[in-house]
């Protein structure tokens, strides 16, 4: 598998978007919110994923962009992980929620513990 992160793993359209606000699940922690939806598309990728730094926690584009940027290499090194956990297509939305620069390795024990929570296993059994 390649270590990528492509373009049409991170784009969603806005529709899309708004309906994984308005109903996906899910799964707050101390300082990142994991919003997802399967989907019953038969589609190529099986996950999609979008990342959210909030404009009235972190003020400064530099900094909001550095989370981001932070927050993708943390997904795409640990994306054989992540597609092992997800049998059935995936939309998510990862949102930064907390007003303070994080540290690189605790927002990575922070994100892989969202990712192997429990909840992607009910709500997978229930779909």
């Amino acid at each position: 598998m390649k270590i990528l992160f492509s373009k049409k793993e991170r784009t969603l359209p806005k529709n899309r978007i708004n309906n994984l606000y308005k109903y996906g699940s899910r799964i707050y922690s101390n300082s990142l919110i994991l919003i997802w939806n399967y989907v019953e598309d038969e589609s190529v990728l099986p996950i999609k994923l979008i990342i959210s730094v909030p404009k009235k926690q972190i003020k400064k584009a530099v900094n909001r962009n550095y989370i981001k940027r932070i927050i993708r290499e943390i997904y795409r090194l640990n994306k054989s992980i992540t597609h092992k956990l997800i049998s059935q297509p995936i939309e998510i939305i990862i949102k930064y929620n907390k007003s303070t620069l994080p540290e690189f390795n605790e927002l990575k024990v922070e994100l892989l513990n969202l990712l192997k929570h429990d909840s992607f296993k009910k709500n997978e059994t229930n779909t």
